[in-house]
């Protein structure tokens, strides 16, 4: 028998560097391939074109017309696969463990115990789900620690409609591909932006030193804009020191 070629697994790492390649929205839309038949001295050929403007993307040879085929059903098809392929591995996720699914058959299995009258029977149903219990805290020990969840691209931000919850969501894609929601409340919006904006003692202190810098006396710049400003300098770096003293008494009394 001819021997077959088994595709190797679809990693999380291979599905990323698939997803990385797309074009995404460059050329958005359809894709087709169009024969362009031969013309005085000029050979026939295939052209892979954008259907929407008509921008040729790219021209084979008249015999690679299922080469240029495939090109464009791939920008369509290659990403609807991705999306799926990171479903699927979602669904997979989300399904109970093994180690679950022998806890859950441990409880049912006591519970029925509980309710057999007989003596010996009952002892014969606390010693089977005492077993599941086992091979369920076994299943527990050998289960690997899940990997985290890593984020690799930003896509969109939604604001809710006024009369939704004040949440706003963010749609993502991790990097095994997946689509990831990040939702975040008023408080979790507020302390991203904290982490994200610059605090009120760096800005204060970026005015002071670009004040500094264009200092008529105290520089050796080439363009002094402004009478010497270096004492309303020293009293923005004081004012951005008092803040960050305050800010990390602040901190300190956080429970």
């Amino acid at each position: 028998m001819p021997e077959t070629n088994t595709p190797e697994p679809l990693t999380p790492e291979r599905l990323r560097e698939i997803c990385d390649v797309q074009p995404g929205d460059w050329y958005a839309g359809p894709w087709t391939q169009r024969l362009v038949e031969p013309a005085g001295d000029e050979p026939g050929r295939c052209e892979v074109v954008h259907e929407e403007s008509g921008t040729v993307l790219a021209v084979l040879p008249d015999w690679a017309a299922g080469i240029a085929l495939f090109i464009a059903d791939a920008h369509d098809a290659v990403p609807e696969l991705a999306v799926k392929a990171g479903q699927l591995r979602a669904e997979l996720t989300a399904r109970p463990s093994r180690a679950e699914v022998l806890r859950e058959a441990e409880g049912v299995v006591r519970a029925h115990a509980e309710r057999v009258d007989d003596a010996a029977q009952r002892r014969s149903w606390r010693d089977a789900a005492n077993v599941l219990g086992l091979r369920a805290d076994v299943a527990e020990a050998d289960a690997p620690t899940p990997a985290p969840l890593v984020v690799s691209r930003f896509d969109v931000a939604i604001e809710p409609a006024p009369e939704e919850d004040p949440v706003l969501t963010i749609g993502c894609i991790a990097e095994d591909g997946r689509p990831v929601a990040l939702l975040l409340d008023p408080e979790a919006r507020e302390k991203v932006a904290g982490w994200l904006a610059p605090s009120r003692a760096e800005v204060l202190r970026e005015v002071a030193d670009d004040w500094i810098t264009h200092c008529p006396e105290h520089s050796d710049a080439e363009e002094a804009w402004m009478d010497c400003p270096c004492d309303w300098a020293e009293e923005l770096q004081h004012r951005a020191n008092q803040t960050e003293k305050r800010m990390q008494a602040t901190v300190g009394e956080a429970p």
